[in-house]
């Protein structure tokens, strides 16, 4: 059952439906990438994600003929949940207030750090324990920088649709907004760059971004698939030492508790030629 009322009386369960839904608002509104991205809901640790990767074809036929029949071929690449965890340590004074009063206080630390974790591993691979990420799905699909963003951006629209896809969406870093700011303002471009889309396809800016690794990724964002697996669930941690910060903290000794929250995503990059990138070299 969920707790809803102490924190002094459970020690765990599900997240409260409220906080819950608004600690996952946040996250979502913080991870770019969860923003773009397919949903499927996953209910059990994997799922299968059957891809078409050859219709068949037609045939014209006179009358009295017979029809040639071709079958479609698939792939069937898989969503694989994993767990993503954090805990965020509060004084041991909070032990007798509500869940909702200590929940409240310590959602957007939790939000911020969700948001930064996903991000980094769907997008970069960092610290992944996800099969695919974009840009290792993107490899060699990709427009070396030149001097003129606009150009680069539209070059790697360009390999995209030579794949027949569309592009939906524009991920990029905030050190982009300076330049798409001047390009917003020149009479050639008005219209057709702002800072919130080039070319009518809508940009999202990534706090976490890696300009090393890419300086843009553009592509079909359908056929990048986050999974859900399970609801937000949280533990109070009374006497455990957790690591936070580079420092080690004995919670017993700091008078402290913790609350741990974990939540189980899947990612998928389901067809790497959806997506090209824009990198510095």
């Amino acid at each position: 059952m969920s707790d809803t009322i102490f924190l002094k009386d459970n020690l765990s369960g599900a997240v409260p439906t409220e906080i819950a839904q608004e600690v996952i608002k946040n996250v979502i509104g913080q991870a770019s990438i969860l923003k773009v991205c397919k949903h499927e809901t996953m209910l059990s640790d994997k799922k299968t994600m059957p891809k078409l990767t050859d219709s068949g074809s037609a045939s014209w036929v006179g009358e009295g003929e017979s029809i040639e029949t071709t079958l479609p071929k698939f792939e069937y690449p898989q969503l694989k949940a994993c767990k993503l965890a954090v805990i965020v340590p509060v004084t041991r004074e909070k032990i007798d207030d509500t869940l909702i009063n200590v929940m409240d206080e310590v959602k957007q630390a939790m939000a911020d750090a969700f948001a930064t974790a996903i991000d980094k591993a769907m997008i970069f691979g960092e610290n992944s324990p996800f099969e695919t990420n974009l840009i290792s799905a993107i490899n060699t699909q990709k427009i070396v920088a030149t001097s003129n963003l606009d150009k680069d951006i539209s070059n790697a629209m360009g390999l995209v649709e030579d794949n027949k896809y569309n592009c939906t969406n524009i991920l990029m870093g905030t050190a982009q907004k300076r330049v798409l700011r001047e390009l917003a303002n020149s009479n050639s471009y008005k219209g057709a760059i702002s800072l919130s889309s080039a070319y009518e396809t809508p940009i999202d800016f990534v706090r976490n971004w890696d300009n090393t690794k890419s300086l843009a990724i553009t592509g079909d964002f359908s056929k990048a698939i986050v999974g859900t697996r399970d609801g937000m669930t949280y533990e109070i941690l009374k006497e455990a030492t957790i690591e936070s910060g580079g420092e080690t903290i004995n919670l017993a000794q700091r008078d402290m508790i913790a609350i741990k929250a974990t939540i189980r995503l899947g990612f998928l990059v389901a067809d790497p030629k959806a997506f090209s990138m824009v990198v510095s070299e």
